[in-house]
Formats: C-alpha cells, sequence, structure tokens
C-alpha cells in the first residue's frame, strides 16, 4: 500500500463551526487557531484538512445553502487551508447517495479545481461501513458512483471497530460492483466510547495482505501524546504493510515515544491495553492484555486447585506485580514527556494499586503456611485498600461541553479478577470469612430441578404467564 502524504483531519463534533453551525463564518479567535494548525500542517509536510459536517442541516437542493458552504471553505483558504473534508457520517432521516454526491462534485468543480493549490477532496458517506447504514445497493452504490473518481472515500470496515485485511476492503467493492479502493477509516485509539479505557496495545488486528486501501486514516484517542503509541504503529503498518512485524513495532512504539522509559511504557501498557467489540465479519475486534502473565497465573490457580506446592509460581508473580510498581514510579519520575505522564497519570496510580494489592495478595497467601492469622489478615487487608483504591483513580473527560469523571480500567482482562479472586480465597482459607454457599441445583433450569418446591403467583390473569408454571416447565413466550 502507498501513502502518498500525510494527513491530519480535523473533524471535532464539538466544533460548532464544523457542525452543527456549518454555515456561520469563525469568528477572528478561533479563526486564528485554525491558521495556527494549518501553518503548523506546512511546516511539518503534514496537510491539514479541515472538513465540513452539514449533513443534519443542509438542503441539499438548496442554492442558499450551496453559497454558505463556499463562503465557508473560502474562508478557511484564506486561513490558509488547502485541503478539505466533506463528511455524511451519523446524520438522520433517508440519506440520498446521489444528491450527497452532486453536492460534493459541485464543490470540487467550482472551489477545489479552480484554486489550483488545493489537493483533492476526502469524503466519507453516511454507510461507512459493512454492519449497517443505508442499503449498499440503493445508497453507497449511487454514492460511488455519482463522486468524482479522484475523491477519497473512507470506510470502517465490516463493522465501526473492524481488524483490517484485503478481505475487509474488497467485500464492500464486490457488493457494488466498483473497482474504487476504499480510505481505511480506523476507529482505533480512539477512546470516546470507552472513556475509561488507555488504548495501547498490539496491532494483532491489522493484516500483512491489504495492497487495496487508498489511504489509511486513523482516529486518535482524547490523550494526545499516548495516541502517538498506536500511530507510530499504525505508521509503521502503512510504510511497508507486507513486512510489518507486530512485535518489533509494538516495541519499538515505546522507544520512539519515551526512550528513557520504554520498558516501563510497555510494562505499564500491556497491563493496561484489554479491549473486546464486535468486529463484524472481521471477527472479535480484540487486543490481548498481560499475554506474559497468562501461563504463571493460570500454573499457580491450577496448583491451588490441585493442592499442590504454588511456592514457585507466588515468587514469580511477587516479583511480576513488582515490576509494575517500580515501572510506574519510573514513569512519574523519569518520564521527560510530562504531558503523557499527565494523561496518563490516573492509570499510572490505579495500575500501582493493582499491583500493591496483587504483591500483598500473595504475600498474605503464602503466609497461610505459617498459620500467623495476624500476619496474613495484615498483609491481605494491605491488598484489599489496594484494589479499593483503584475506585479513586478517575480520568475527566469532556462529554457535551461539560466535564464527566469516569474510573479509570487496568487489568481488567486477567490481573483484577486474579486478585479480587485471591484476596477472598486467602479470607476464606485463613478463616477470616465464610465460603460463600454453593448451590445445589441448576440455576440455567429450575423446572428440571425443583422437586418438592411449591409456588404460588398472586399477580396475572393468564394461565399461561402464572408463575407456578416456572417449576413445571410450561411457561410460553419467554415470560419468565
Amino acid at each position: 500500500m502507498e501513502i502518498l502524504n500525510l494527513i491530519h483531519i480535523y473533524a471535532p463534533k464539538d466544533d460548532p463551526y464544523h457542525r452543527k453551525n456549518w454555515r456561520l463564518l469563525y469568528p477572528e479567535d478561533k479563526a486564528q487557531e485554525i491558521k495556527q494548525l494549518a501553518q503548523q500542517g506546512h511546516i511539518n509536510n503534514i496537510s491539514f484538512v479541515w472538513t465540513i459536517h452539514p449533513g443534519d442541516t443542509i438542503d441539499l437542493q438548496s442554492e442558499e445553502d450551496f453559497n454558505s458552504t463556499i463562503k465557508k471553505l473560502e474562508q478557511l483558504y484564506s486561513l490558509g487551508v488547502r485541503q478539505f473534508g466533506v463528511l455524511f457520517d451519523d446524520i438522520g432521516g433517508i440519506a440520498d447517495g446521489k444528491s450527497q454526491a452532486n453536492y460534493i462534485n459541485r464543490i470540487d468543480d467550482e472551489f477545489v479545481k479552480p484554486k489550483k493549490d488545493v489537493k483533492p477532496l476526502i469524503t466519507v458517506g453516511t454507510r461507512y461501513c459493512e454492519a449497517w447504514g443505508p442499503s449498499m445497493e440503493g445508497y453507497f452504490k449511487i454514492f460511488i458512483e455519482t463522486l468524482h473518481k479522484d475523491i477519497e472515500v473512507m470506510w470502517t470496515g465490516a463493522a465501526t471497530m473492524s481488524n483490517i485485511s484485503y478481505e475487509q476492503l474488497d467485500s464492500p467493492k464486490r457488493k457494488i460492483d466498483s473497482n474504487k479502493n476504499l480510505a481505511v477509516w480506523w476507529n482505533y485509539p480512539v477512546n470516546d466510547y470507552c472513556d475509561d479505557k488507555i488504548l495501547m496495545g498490539k496491532l494483532e488486528v491489522l493484516k500483512s495482505d491489504v495492497t487495496n486501501a487508498s489511504g489509511f486514516f486513523s482516529n486518535p484517542m482524547n490523550q494526545a501524546q499516548a495516541s502517538k503509541q498506536a500511530l507510530f504503529c499504525i505508521s509503521d503498518y502503512t510504510w511497508n504493510t507486507k513486512a510489518f512485524d507486530c512485535e518489533k513495532s509494538y516495541k519499538a512504539s515505546f522507544k520512539a515515544i519515551a526512550p528513557e522509559v520504554s520498558q516501563e511504557l510497555e510494562i505499564f501498557a500491556s497491563n493496561s491495553c484489554y479491549l473486546k467489540e464486535d468486529g463484524g465479519d472481521s471477527g472479535e475486534f480484540l487486543f490481548d492484555e498481560s499475554w506474559y502473565l497468562k501461563d504463571d497465573i493460570k500454573n499457580f490457580e491450577t496448583a491451588i486447585k490441585e493442592e499442590k506446592d504454588a511456592s514457585l509460581y507466588i515468587n514469580k508473580l511477587v516479583n511480576y506485580f513488582e515490576n509494575i510498581i517500580n515501572a510506574i514510579e519510573k514513569i512519574k519520575q523519569k518520564c521527560n514527556n510530562k504531558q503523557l505522564v499527565k494523561e496518563l497519570y490516573p492509570f499510572l496510580n490505579a495500575l500501582q494499586f493493582l499491583g500493591e494489592a496483587g504483591k500483598y495478595s500473595l504475600l498474605a497467601f503464602k503466609d497461610l503456611k505459617t498459620g500467623k492469622i495476624d500476619i496474613i489478615e495484615k498483609n491481605n487487608n494491605i491488598a484489599r485498600e489496594n484494589f479499593e483504591n483503584m475506585k479513586q483513580c478517575k480520568v475527566d473527560v469532556l462529554k457535551e461541553g461539560a466535564p464527566k469523571l469516569f474510573v479509570v480500567q487496568v487489568g481488567s482482562l486477567l490481573l483484577k479478577p486474579f486478585v479480587e479472586n485471591l484476596i477472598n480465597l486467602v479470607n476464606i482459607k485463613a478463616g477470616l470469612e465464610s465460603e460463600p454457599l454453593k448451590l445445589s441445583y441448576n440455576m440455567e433450569n429450575v423446572a428440571l430441578t425443583s422437586k418438592g418446591v411449591t409456588i404460588t403467583s398472586s399477580t396475572g390473569k393468564d394461565k399461561e404467564e402464572q408463575v407456578e408454571n416456572l417449576i413445571k416447565g410450561t411457561i410460553a413466550g419467554g415470560k419468565w
């Protein structure tokens, strides 16, 4: 896949002059901010693309609305912008692919082409993935066939979040019988739908067979500095897709963004990057976490279950948790990128608490051999206190113009459930807590295991909905 130039697409939904008030010109102070962004783009050889999102309120047949569009684009051109986008994603009503494409083409004919120094337009339609949206035949095919050939069309893949492969980019082309390659609009590492997460995982969901993408656009996180880790790996992938090595790229990314704490950042990220979403036909959109700890945790849990000596695994796991604690301390103290530390701070604190909780719960388990209840209880209380302190680690995110706090998630795939279970297990084995009652019947099928049980309805007139039927196995329509 050949990437011709680097592009930054400006499309923040909280900029009212981009979407809600798209007809209005920027006031002087905001216009100067756009001008500075465009200038920085030119200085750094990055094309700053300003986009307009008129879809919810525009009348595509209105001459007045078209003139408002051109007037707005002229203002941005005067501020130094030399590439533009027109977006029609996430809008209400019935999408008209032909009218949308004609509107974009007219901008191309009457504004872009006459300027001579403006790069081709970028767009995204109302249908931007295979999983859902207006009809592929009735909307997307017409949209693509009507658009001028040099206009870039972005596509998220099989779903809003998608694994990327040749097949996922070829499928929409086959469905509409088109030879036009689409540009990947990849919703990673964006976290505006999972604000409690920091996404710095390995890009195992990018396949090396992609040769049919016209471009690759990544949607970053709210945390600009932390996003550089994924952006590094994505750049590495697009530079030489066929030769992309996920493992090497992952390690190199931390050396690129903070070489003085690269190993420590890798430890942090590897235990904070879990993500699992529906990837549609591409399969689960899955980012693994704590992979280097899985075998030892599994071996430890197996030894406990089989009542074997778990000392070897306890010592290894204590060492792992101490490495996590020390890594976070070093990031806080030694990382030269202070803005990165600021972005990661609540996540760092949460993982540090989890590291302490893991360490002391393991020490408490180890102390079970001594039978010294006071020491066991002390260590396990330290573990529980640290575990509970994770709830105080919150990230402040702007939502619809107002700040909102989210309790951060780290170690959620493996470490957090492991530590929580271990704290409870230690208390039970030490006699500090009672073991939870175990049900002697199958909760999945009360009707087949409820001999001797009687049950009476107090409400309901329909005999098929009487609660007595719960134990007879005759409930109709899934009511119960």
